[in-house]
Parts: C-alpha cells; sequence; structure tokens
C-alpha cells in the first residue's frame, strides 16, 4: 500500500505487513510496537528518538509517558503520520500505532503481526494522538 506524502513522495508499507512481534523488535525480521513506528516514520522523514521496551507495564509506561511529554504534542484528531497510543491494559498505555491515514493505523501487537487496522476498532482504548516535535 502506498500513501501519498505532501503529493509528491509516496511511502510504501506493504513489505511490513505480517512481521512478527519480537520484545525490542528493530526489524527488519520482527518488530515491536514502537519499534514499527520508528521505520513507519523514518520512511515519512520522522525520526524518533529509542525507547528501550521495558517488560513490566508500570515501568513501561512510566517511561513512555515521560518520552511522549518531552517528544510528542497532543493533537485533537488523528491525521496521517501522527501517532496514536492505546491502553490494551486499563490502567496503563501499552500500544503505540502510526496513523497512515485519518482512519487507519499500522500497529503490531504479540498476538497480531503487522497489520493496518480502522482507528474505530479500538475506539474505546485510544489513549491519544500526538505529533512528534524535533526540536
Amino acid at each position: 500500500m502506498a500513501i501519498e506524502l505532501f503529493e509528491t513522495k509516496k511511502i510504501n508499507f506493504n513489505d511490513l505487513i505480517g512481521k512478527p512481534f519480537k520484545y525490542g523488535g528493530r526489524g527488519p525480521g520482527s518488530y515491536d510496537c514502537y519499534g514499527l513506528c520508528i521505520e513507519a516514520a523514518k520512511r515519512a522523514g520522522i525520526f524518533l528518538p529509542e525507547i528501550k521496551e521495558l517488560i513490566n507495564l508500570r515501568k513501561r509506561n512510566e517511561k513512555f509517558v515521560v518520552e511522549k511529554n518531552k517528544c510528542y504534542k497532543r493533537i485533537l484528531k488523528p491525521e496521517p503520520f501522527c501517532f496514536i497510543t492505546l491502553k490494551l491494559h486499563p490502567k496503563y498505555i501499552t500500544h503505540i500505532g502510526f496513523c497512515i491515514d485519518h482512519h487507519r493505523f499500522l500497529h503490531i501487537t504479540k498476538e497480531k503481526r503487522t497489520c493496518i487496522e480502522k482507528l474505530i476498532t479500538y475506539k474505546r482504548k485510544i489513549e491519544g494522538y500526538y505529533k512528534f516535535i524535533n526540536d
């Protein structure tokens, strides 16, 4: 699937679809959710800082929230090439995906290989939408 970027460059994510999940995965053979976002963002010209994956949900949430507040600006609605954070665990932000347009996002979980899904499918679990700030 090729996505238009500012009507001048097409970004293809097809080679990412179906890749397996691996904690700390940074590709090209496997990814975790943040590793997949690093790769997808890089294709859109956005270079994310590394955040090492932590298995403990509470510690991972604390680390991500600190990084999120330093590097991301919250936006009200999804837009192409923004990030979506989700609470797949009731208390913690545990997941991040990469919006490819206003209605769909690219992501991976332990249970699902890399895929593109509709945002509405996760409506009740969405914590927010964010743009990366490169200061």
